[in-house]
């Protein structure tokens, strides 16, 4: 797979898919290449789900982890519900997660009205089904509609929100993709 995205990136350098699973399929052998993937991805598409993830751990495995806390904060801020998956409950995440949610607040208060979403990051949150995303629209985008749709690396579980916790974060994709990318690099201009 790794062969055959980087073939594909040659033909067109702006292929957020191929940026964004080679950055998965880099991530143990070489996180520095991985984070680059991963940045490529988010400048093409900066409302894509788990790349600011990848993009930490990336970080992570280089040592930055201050860009690494960076990071985890955006995916925060792209889906306030992930931050009750139980990802954050592990090693090394665990150890960062009031980092990640003091960078994060500030940003979530002055866009929500003044409400921190993560206030009730105690209460429990079941988890999901395991599941892959799968690019259903891929096919036709690209021009090739008869191929079955590419399917993500990675595996996910999303949090299962308690009823009453739900109205209080914001949805997926809540904030628009120039103030994510505006949170993951401020020096940026």
């Amino acid at each position: 797979a790794i062969d055959c995205l980087r073939t594909s990136l040659i033909a067109n350098p702006d292929l957020e898919y191929a940026h964004y699973n080679l950055g998965w399929l880099l991530l143990e052998s070489d996180p520095a290449a991985a984070a680059g993937h991963f940045v490529k991805s988010a400048r093409l598409a900066p409302q894509r789900g788990a790349v600011y993830l990848g993009l930490g751990l990336a970080r992570i495995r280089t040592n930055d982890t201050d860009g690494a806390v960076r990071a985890f904060a955006t995916e925060w801020l792209l889906d306030p519900a992930t931050a009750w998956s139980p990802v954050w409950n592990q090693p090394p995440f665990a150890a960062l997660q009031s980092s990640i949610h003091s960078l994060a607040r500030e940003t979530v208060l002055a866009n929500n009205h003044g409400v921190d979403p993560w206030s009730e990051l105690s209460t429990p949150a079941p988890s999901g089904a395991p599941y892959r995303r799968v690019r259903s629209g891929y096919g036709v985008l690209m021009g090739h509609p008869e191929g079955a749709p590419p399917v993500d690396y990675p595996v996910f579980i999303r949090a299962n929100l308690p009823s009453d916790l739900r109205p209080r974060v914001p949805a997926f994709g809540w904030l628009d993709g120039q103030t994510l990318l505006q949170f993951l690099n401020p020096a940026a201009p």
